[in-house]
């Protein structure tokens, strides 16, 4: 939708200085009514994926390289699936009702994160600088301290990089350093507020059809700034893809809970027959 309107605003520009106007004007309008049935076609709290430019590789590729088999747009518009692994687009921005006990995080969306044990894995990247610093901002809210991980080497399909880690603290937000050194943003949180342009960097499928496991398996895809200037900003979220296996976030009984434990205990104890020594 951004380089929609983008589009439609040249366009615009054009009519007061070119001779064919009209055919200018003809060309804004019609852009406009492209722009206009693809907001009403967006998927209600899911950020907008833009055509890959430049042959930078689709969610799809990437998919397909990452998983195998063939990756086609389910039914829902958002979610990929080759038949046997699937891959469900985590919510955005809007908040589910209640709260989890693992990821993605408090609100059933990806900008926060409550979760055990991490192992996280670079798959690809694009970045403009291939030693992109990997990891996650403590706290909730915007300004936290910055932990890296891992600095990402290489790149495309061969880029590696691989950390394991358990989170202080819940919830907490995973991001990138941004590589891009043309403009002051330093960090691609999965919470915009932390983003110097307050936009949304980074999108999560969760990989379900990969065998039995405890843990939970998300592809995070990151969308650097571009070069440093929002207009100028393209959202295909192919710039690094990282892997992450969560284990469940530790559940600490509440004190109540300890109680009731411990009565009952209590009571079992005295009601067990006590062994007489042997004579």
């Amino acid at each position: 939708m951004r380089a929609c309107t983008e589009q439609v605003a040249k366009w615009h520009g054009k009519v007061w200085g070119n001779l064919n106007g009209y055919r200018s004007l003809w060309r804004a309008a019609a852009g406009a009514v492209v722009c206009l049935g693809l907001a009403g076609s967006a998927h209600a709290g899911y950020t907008t994926v833009q055509t890959p430019l430049n042959g930078n590789n689709s969610q799809a590729t990437i998919l397909d390289h990452v998983y195998g088999g063939t990756f086609v747009l389910s039914g829902d518009g958002v979610s990929y699936s080759n038949g046997s692994v699937t891959a469900t687009r985590v919510n955005d921005s809007t908040p589910l009702t209640g709260t989890a006990t693992d990821s993605p995080g408090v609100n059933g969306t990806d900008t926060l994160w409550a979760t055990g044990q991490v192992t996280a894995t670079v798959k690809e990247s694009n970045a403009e600088d291939p030693s992109t610093p990997f990891g996650y901002i403590e706290g909730s809210a915007a300004g936290g301290t910055f932990v890296p991980l891992f600095s990402v080497t290489g790149t495309g399909f061969s880029a590696t990089g691989t950390a394991t880690f358990t989170p202080p603290t819940n919830p907490y937000q995973f991001a990138a350093q941004d590589p891009v050194t043309l403009n002051n943003d330093k960090y691609l949180s999965t919470l915009p507020a932390e983003n110097g342009d307050a936009e949304d960097h980074a999108i999560t499928y969760e990989i379900t059809g990969l065998g039995a496991s405890t843990n939970k398996t998300w592809l995070m895809l990151f969308n650097d700034y571009g070069d440093g200037k929002a207009p100028d900003e393209y959202f295909d979220f192919q710039n690094l893809a990282v892997q992450l296996q969560t284990a469940p976030a530790s559940v600490v009984p509440e004190p109540g809970s300890l109680l009731v434990l411990g009565g009952i205990g209590l009571i079992l104890a005295k009601r067990l027959p006590r062994r007489r020594p042997p004579a």
